[in-house]
C-alpha cells in the first residue's frame, strides 16, 4: 500500500498529493515518490557529458547537445572514396608541419602572441598557389607594424606543409609556438 499523506496529532507531516514529479522529469536512475506515494525511478537521460557539436555530425543529422538543445549537423562528407573530410590540429615551433593527412585542402597556422618580427598567422588553400599571411615588422617598445599579404613561400607534399619563406618579416617568429588546424583527407 502506497502512502501519500501522513498526519499525526492533527498536523500534516507529509503530503505528496500535490506533487507533480514524474519518471520523465527525473534523471535516469534517481528515485522519488509521485503524488500517489508510489515509488518511481527516473527515466530522463543525462546529456551533461555529451560532447556532440554540429561540426561532428553529418549535414542534416540531428542530435541533442549537453544542454538538451537540438542541433543539426553541418559536416559535409566528400565523395570519391577518400573517406571524407578530416580535421587535424596541433602545435609547432617548426616551419615543417606533418598534419597526418594524405592531402591538405586548407591549413591555418596562428601564434598565440607576437614576440618578434615575422609571421603571426597564415591561411593556405589548395585552391590557389598562395597563402594569406599576417606578418609584423619594425618592432619597437611603442609600436609594431603589421600587415596582411599573399605569399608563395611554402611547399606542400601530401599532408606535409613547409613554410620556406626566407625574408625575416615573413619567417616564423623566433621562440614562438604556433597552433595549426588542417583540413583535408
Amino acid at each position: 500500500m502506497d502512502v501519500n499523506k501522513i498526519e499525526y496529532g492533527g498536523r500534516v507531516l507529509l503530503d505528496l498529493t500535490e506533487d507533480t514529479v514524474a519518471e520523465d522529469q527525473l534523471l535516469e536512475g534517481a528515485t522519488a515518490h509521485d503524488r500517489s506515494g508510489q515509488r518511481i525511478v527516473g527515466a530522463l537521460i543525462n546529456l551533461a557529458e555529451d560532447t556532440v557539436a554540429p561540426e561532428n555530425l553529418l549535414a542534416g543529422a540531428t542530435a541533442h547537445d549537453s544542454s538538451g538543445q537540438q542541433i543539426v549537423g553541418t559536416m559535409i562528407q566528400s565523395s570519391g572514396g577518400s573517406g571524407g573530410v578530416q580535421v587535424k590540429t596541433g602545435t609547432t615551433s617548426s616551419p615543417t608541419i606533418n598534419t597526418g593527412l594524405s592531402k591538405i585542402d586548407k591549413l591555418i597556422i596562428y601564434a598565440n602572441k607576437i614576440v618578434s618580427k615575422g609571421m603571426v598567422d597564415m591561411i593556405y588553400s589548395s585552391d590557389s598557389s598562395r597563402a594569406t599571411i599576417t606578418f609584423c615588422n619594425e618592432y619597437s617598445v611603442y609600436s609594431q607594424y603589421c600587415k596582411i599579404a599573399e605569399h608563395t613561400g611554402f611547399s606542400v607534399s601530401g599532408g606535409t606543409f613547409n613554410w620556406t619563406e626566407t625574408k625575416d618579416e615573413y619567417k616564423y617568429m623566433k621562440n614562438t609556438t604556433y597552433n595549426w588546424i588542417a583540413i583535408g583527407s
